[in-house]
């Protein structure tokens, strides 16, 4: 369970480094367009960045905080006793990491599309 979560909080931090990095190029083609329906499509992808990264915030300190409440079970029950609710957690969290990796993979796709169609 442990290295999962340590890989989980290690693609939190690639993925929020990576929003940075979208977030960048969004701002220079905002920058080089005056257009409207190119300002529009611009915070529409501005709205997801923030979304997505609040989510990565809000999943790395679930994550932690489950990772937590498992270690000081282990150290107040003695080794092999988890309660099962933390394995639902880790479960929970699982998913969540998955799709919003999914989501996020997704947006720097359509981003990708829109510097081409406005750059």
């Amino acid at each position: 369970m442990s290295d999962e979560h340590v890989n989980w909080l290690g693609g939190v931090d690639f993925y929020k480094e990576l929003l940075g990095v979208l977030r960048s190029r969004l701002t220079e083609i905002a920058g080089k367009n005056t257009n409207k329906v190119a300002a529009a499509e611009a915070e529409h992808f501005e709205n997801q960045i923030t979304l997505y990264d609040e989510r990565l915030d809000i999943l790395a300190h679930e994550i932690r905080k489950n990772l937590g409440r498992a270690a000081n079970q282990l150290k107040t029950n003695g080794a092999g006793y988890v309660d099962t609710v933390i394995f639902v957690q880790h479960d929970l969290q699982r998913e969540q990491f998955v799709q919003l990796e999914h989501a996020i993979k997704t947006l720097r796709s359509e981003l990708s599309r829109f510097a081409t169609q406005w750059m």
